[in-house]
């Protein structure tokens, strides 16, 4: 834009990069010297533009004329002013405002002063501008000043650093607008504001920059003040109770160092509690309120089997289908939920919803936390179970006493028949006649329900080829097989060897082919299949007849359920649930497609070299009540091969000890409920709510083999 960058250019340069960063400076430090400094620099700078107007200083290059004192000057005292009212409230701009204007008279008066003092003795000359001009001058000081405070309160409701830059830079024009009609008249005035407005521009370029950048940085910080009442500028004499002091502004500059500390302490235990998170063994996931899943940990990931990706792109409600988050979250639902993954095994989560609240007490998101409970539901299952079947076979022992009592009247109505016979009685002979059969077949139907009703013994485990269990089940079923014309078809690529009880597992293997057997159909097959699968292997017995209802696969391992009167289900798969159960196991129901049979699946685990066999031929006893720490026990009672089970009640208690019993675990608030000290099991160890055990009877070797596994 210039043709020569000369040493008097460089000056002026020079000079306004002083000027307009001077009031910057002084203002960003106040919160270490206090305004002081600032209102020094104003003083300073309003003083140095009257003496330079006197100087008289035009800049002139390549057509451009810039008067100096006013370019120079103006916007720099704008800014201080401006930058006192923006942040540091009315007061301090009054004070600053009140600077400038006595700076300003008190310059006046120098400047007249020295005029008459060059009348009587030689000192350096300036020019003598009249005091017309010099009040001109000041009038417009006055109304720029004036201006540029009410141009800020009034575009700050819009933009705080908008209303920073463009009230300077507007108060600029507004001063040359003035001096120009003031001091010149208003034609002449009018003329040399508009030439005087491309320099004004140029300059104020570098005056609006500096500011911006200043205003930026303020606004990051939040340093900017509320909006204020627009008369408080015009009353010069209106009391602020609003108004920031400096040692305010300093207490504020230590609250704000202090809440800057804060923020980091909080920045770090935050990444702790993600690092924490993160690497909890419990699953972790961090949802949206509809559900969307924005992270988890990586125990998230291994419980669904998902990758990180995969599991933030999908939903909670994929696993939680039947309740929301926000009844999870106020308990209004069970938070155990059935999960069935890809290989359709089924497992048990229960979950917790924390919900997470935003400033206004409105829930924005939560956070789930999931726990595995499959082993501890199967066990709970295997109880219910275990409890039916007892139940059952105390009712058989009921049956049993009716039996016996039909029994007597058929016996009784037999001799009476041969009277009847010796007599040649015939009424009394029929009579006789319809009362043992009514008997006979009342007995019959007794008899029906206690089929299959076999009590059950704890597995005795040792070595034994799986594909033997299978040929000697097949061997008993097959009697069955052929009066239908049915033909099994095994598979015999396989033949593990397990540990398991081999009566038990060929009475269930029985049990399925019988199953299988009275669903198909004639002339069908019932293929077994056998295959490795994880730690186990799976055994299949898959039929050709009709299948199951859902309902009827849901309730088909209840005791004494039936589809119809010799047909699938009943006490036999109940106790077939139970044996493989108690193996490690576990036994399922399938349909394999619409009217094309079903499949019964048994997984038996591959434990010969885990069950450490000098426990596994013992029965144990846990008694404790439902809110008791039985979940302490279960794994380790599992892992050892033990039979346990587990009482619930007093009630429960006196019943289960009519068996016979090697070890009694007994919690301390059952011991006053019932005489455990008179019982004849050989060891008997109560426990504690804090886990710690008293031996009450000890047995020596098998006491020490126990106390061991703790």
């Amino acid at each position: 834009m210039f043709s020569a960058f000369n040493p008097e250019l460089q000056l002026f340069v020079g000079l306004l990069l002083v000027n307009y960063l001077l009031p910057v400076i002084c203002h960003f430090f106040r919160f270490r010297f206090g305004l002081g400094p600032l209102f020094a620099a104003m003083g300073a700078l309003t003083f140095l533009f009257w003496q330079m107007r006197l100087l008289g200083w035009w800049l002139v290059q390549d057509g451009w004329v810039f008067n100096v004192a006013h370019v120079a000057f103006i916007p720099a005292l704008m800014s201080a002013l401006v930058f006192c009212y923006a942040f540091d409230g009315i007061r301090a701009a009054r004070s600053c405002w009140l600077i400038l204007m006595l700076t300003s008279v008190l310059s006046i008066g120098f400047a007249t002063f020295h005029h008459q003092l060059t009348l009587f003795s030689p000192v350096p000359s300036m020019f003598n501008l009249p005091l017309s001009s010099h009040y001109a001058v000041l009038a417009a000081v006055f109304m720029a000043s004036t201006f540029t405070l009410l141009c800020y309160e009034l575009l700050c409701r819009l933009n705080d650093v908008f209303a920073l830059v463009f009230s300077i830079c507007l108060s600029a024009f507004v001063f040359l607008f003035m001096q120009s009609c003031l001091e010149y008249g208003i034609d002449s005035g009018l003329t040399n504001f508009v030439n005087h407005i491309p320099e004004f521009l140029i300059c104020l370029l570098l005056s609006g920059f500096l500011t911006g950048v200043y205003g930026l940085f303020c606004h990051s910080k939040q340093f900017f003040l509320a909006p204020r009442p627009m008369l408080n500028i015009l009353l010069f004499w209106h009391k602020a109770e609003s108004n920031l002091s400096s040692d305010d502004m300093l207490e504020a500059g230590y609250i704000m160092s202090e809440s800057r500390q804060l923020n980091q302490q909080l920045s770090e235990t935050q990444r702790l509690h993600d690092y924490h998170v993160r690497h909890s063994s419990f699953a972790i996931v961090h949802t949206r309120e509809d559900g969307l899943i924005l992270s988890g940990n990586t125990a998230a990931e291994a419980l669904f089997n998902l990758s990180a990706d995969d599991l933030v792109n999908s939903s909670i409600y994929n696993f939680l289908s039947l309740m929301s988050l926000n009844d999870l979250a106020e308990g209004q639902v069970d938070t155990v939920v059935e999960f069935v993954d890809a290989d359709k095994h089924i497992f048990w989560h229960q979950y917790t919803a924390l919900p997470v609240y935003d400033a206004l007490n409105k829930c924005f998101e939560y956070q789930v936390l999931i726990k595995d409970v499959t082993l501890a539901q199967r066990a709970r299952i295997t109880q219910n179970i275990e409890r039916n079947v007892r139940n059952i076979h105390r009712t058989s022992k009921m049956l049993s006493h009716d039996i016996s009592n039909l029994l007597l009247g058929i016996e009784g109505s037999i001799y009476q028949t041969k009277q009847a016979f010796g007599l040649a009685d015939k009424t009394l002979f029929n009579t006789c006649y319809e009362t043992i059969l009514t008997a006979l077949n009342q007995g019959r139907t007794l008899l029906s329900q206690l089929s299959g009703g076999q009590p059950l013994g704890a597995p005795r485990l040792g070595p034994c080829h799986l594909l033997g269990l299978i040929d000697d089940a097949v061997k008993i079923a097959k009697a069955s097989a052929d009066s239908k014309h049915i033909e099994f078809v095994v598979c015999h690529s396989l033949n593990p060897l397990l540990r398991v009880d081999s009566s038990q597992i060929v009475r269930v293997f029985t049990n399925l082919l019988i199953n299988a057997v009275r669903a198909s159909g004639e002339n069908s097959l019932v293929s077994v299949g056998l295959n490795p699968d994880k730690n186990g292997f799976a055994i299949h017995f898959i039929d050709q007849g009709e299948g199951m209802s859902k309902s009827q696969i849901e309730h088909a391992f209840d005791p004494a359920f039936s589809t119809k009167g010799n047909g699938q289900g009943g006490l036999g798969l109940a106790i077939s649930y139970l044996i493989i159960d108690a193996h490690g196991g576990y036994l399922v129901l399938s349909n394999n497609s619409p009217d094309s049979g079903m499949t019964a699946t048994v997984w038996l685990p591959d434990i010969s070299d885990i069950i450490d066999s000098s426990l596994t031929d013992l029965r144990l006893l846990l008694a404790c009540s439902g809110d008791g720490p039985v979940s302490h026990f279960a794994h380790k009672l599992d892992a050892s091969g033990m039979d346990w089970v587990e009482s619930q009640n007093s009630d429960e208690l006196a019943v289960m000890l009519e068996e016979n019993w090697d070890i009694l675990l007994v919690w301390s608030d059952f011991i006053e409920a019932y005489p455990i000290s008179s019982l004849s099991i050989p060891c008997i160890v109560a426990f504690s709510d804090d886990f710690s055990m008293k031996v009450l009877k000890d047995d020596n070797e098998l006491t020490g083999k126990f106390l061991d596994l703790f």
